[in-house]
C-alpha cells in the first residue's frame, strides 16, 4: 500500500468468525492512511486483528471492528456476488460511498480473490477517497478557477458523488447540489446550478474493464472566467487584425510613395516636355528624376525648418510672457511689502520710545549672521516651527536665536520687532534717497 497511489487497502474473505447468523459478516483487513496529504505517514487499522496491526506498527482506528458488516456497503456485497473467473473482467468499482466509521466519500476498486478451481475466497482491491485525490491529484493547469470531478455517469454532474481536484496553488468553488448539463458549441458543456453556472469538458473514464458504466471525468470552470477568457481573446484577435491592417496600409502608403510616386511624376514630366518631338529614351529619364527627387528633399527640409523655426518663435513669445507676468506679480509683491513697511514705520514713530528704538538700533549692529537670518524670518511672520523648516535646523536653535536676538535688540515681542525693523528701513531708504 505504501507504494501503491490510494489513500486505503483491504482484503475482504468470503468467510466469518462471528457466530452471530443474522449479521452479514465477513473477516478481512482494512488499513488507510493516517494523513492522506502525506504518502509516508502512518497507516491506521480499520478492519482486522488488532493484535497482529500492533505487531506491525499499524495502530486500530477509534472506530474499529474486527470484521466487516455488508450491510453498510452494498457495493462490496454486490461485487462479491458477481465475482467470477476471469479475473480481469470481475475488476470492478463501486460507486462513490462512504466509508464505514469515517465521513470520507471514497471510491473503491475491487479485484476477486478465485482459487484454481473457480472458488471465490473474497475481494482485495485499494480506495482512493476525498482528501487524498484532491492532495495528490492537483492538476498542472495554467488556467486559474479550475476544477476536475471525477464522478458517476449520470443525467447531471453531482459533485456530492464524486472525487474534486483543483489547479496547484487555486481554487474554484464548486456547490453540493446536481448541475444540470447543457450543450454548448463544439464539444463544451454547460453545468447550470441554482445560483452559479459552469463550462467544461466531460468524456467517460474507465478505470476498471469489469465497469458496466464507466465513470465521468469532468475539467469546468466558471462561466463567469469563460467569459472573461473569451472576451480577452476576441478583443486580442481585433487587435491582432487591427494591427495586421495598418501594417498592410502602412507600407501600401510607404511602397507607393517610396517608388511609384516619383515614376508617375517622372513619366508624366517626360511625356508634357516630349510632347511632338517624340519619346525621349530611358536614359533621359535618370537626370529628370533626380533632379525632381532633390528638389522634393530640399522643399521638404526647408519646411521642416521653417515649421522650427515658428515653433520656436511661438515658446520664446511664451516664455516672454510667462517672464512679463513674474515680472508684475513681482512687482506687485515688491510694491505691497514696501507699503506694509511704510505702514509699520508710521506705527513705530508713534508707538516706540526713541530710547528703545535706539537701544534697537545698537544691539541690531551687533547681531551675528545666524541671528540676523533669525530676526528676518521672525520679522516676515513665520512660527517658530517655520523658522527651523526654513533654516535647517531643530526648533529648539530657533528659539536659543530668538532669545539671544531679543536680549541683544532689548525687544521681547515680535511685533515690536517688526515695528523697529520697519522703522530702521525706511529711515535707510530716507537716507539713500537724500544722498542720491
Amino acid at each position: 500500500m505504501r507504494q501503491t497511489d490510494c489513500s486505503g487497502a483491504f482484503i475482504l474473505l468470503n468467510a466469518s468468525l462471528s457466530s452471530d447468523s443474522a449479521v452479514d459478516s465477513h473477516a478481512g483487513l482494512y488499513v488507510q492512511r493516517g494523513n492522506a496529504e502525506h504518502t509516508t505517514g502512518d497507516l491506521l487499522l480499520y478492519r482486522g486483528m488488532a493484535d497482529i496491526g500492533r505487531r506491525h506498527k499499524v495502530m486500530p482506528h477509534r472506530k474499529w471492528a474486527q470484521e466487516f458488516d455488508l450491510s453498510s456497503s452494498p457495493g462490496l456485497a454486490e461485487h462479491l456476488e458477481k465475482a467470477s473467473a476471469p479475473i480481469e473482467r470481475s475488476c470492478r468499482t463501486t460507486e462513490f460511498i462512504t466509508l464505514p466509521g469515517t465521513t470520507e466519500q471514497a471510491i473503491l476498486l475491487t479485484v476477486p480473490i478465485i482459487g484454481t478451481d473457480g472458488t471465490v475466497y473474497g475481494l482485495c482491491g485499494f480506495s482512493v477517497n476525498q482528501t487524498y485525490f484532491l492532495a495528490h491529484h492537483t492538476q498542472p493547469a495554467g488556467i486559474g478557477s479550475l476544477a476536475c470531478v471525477l464522478s458517476d455517469a449520470a443525467e447531471g454532474l453531482d459533485v456530492q458523488k464524486g472525487l474534486l481536484t483543483y489547479p496547484t496553488d487555486d481554487f474554484c468553488f464548486v456547490p453540493d447540489e446536481l448541475l444540470e448539463k447543457r450543450s454548448l458549441r463544439g464539444e463544451l458543456t454547460a453545468f447550470v446550478g441554482s445560483e452559479l453556472s459552469f463550462v467544461g469538458i466531460s468524456e467517460p473514464f474507465t478505470v476498471a474493464v469489469g465497469d458496466e458504466v464507466p465513470h465521468d471525468l469532468t475539467v469546468l470552470i466558471s462561466k463567469a472566467a469563460y467569459d472573461r477568457a473569451m472576451l480577452k481573446s476576441g478583443i486580442e484577435i481585433a487587435a491582432l487584425l487591427t494591427l495586421l491592417v495598418l501594417f498592410a496600409v502602412g507600407c501600401c502608403l510607404f511602397y507607393t510613395r517610396r517608388y511609384f510616386r516619383p515614376i508617375l511624376e517622372d513619366i508624366d514630366h517626360v511625356t508634357v516636355a516630349g510632347g511632338e518631338e517624340g519619346k525621349p529614351i530611358f536614359e533621359e529619364l535618370l537626370p529628370i528624376s533626380e533632379k525632381m527627387r532633390s528638389h522634393e528633399e530640399a522643399v521638404t527640409a526647408l519646411k521642416a525648418e521653417r515649421q522650427d523655426a515658428q515653433d520656436r518663435a511661438e515658446q520664446l513669445l511664451g516664455e516672454k510672457l510667462g517672464l512679463e507676468e513674474q515680472v508684475e506679480g513681482m512687482q506687485g509683491q515688491l510694491d505691497d511689502s514696501l507699503a506694509e513697511i511704510r505702514r509699520l514705520a508710521h506705527l513705530g514713530k508713534k508707538e516706540l520710545d526713541p530710547a528703545d528704538y535706539d537701544k534697537f538700533l545698537k544691539g541690531y549692529a551687533k547681531l551675528s549672521t545666524k541671528e540676523l537670518e533669525i530676526c528676518e524670518a521672525l520679522v516676515s511672520g513665520l512660527s517658530t516651527r517655520q523658522c527651523a523648516e526654513q533654516i535647517g535646523c531643530a526648533s529648539s536653535t530657533v528659539d536659543t536665536y530668538r532669545k539671544r536676538v531679543y536680549e541683544k535688540t532689548g525687544i521681547h515681542k515680535v511685533r515690536q520687532l517688526q515695528l523697529c525693523v520697519a522703522l530702521m528701513r525706511t529711515e535707510q531708504q530716507e537716507s539713500e534717497t537724500q544722498k542720491e
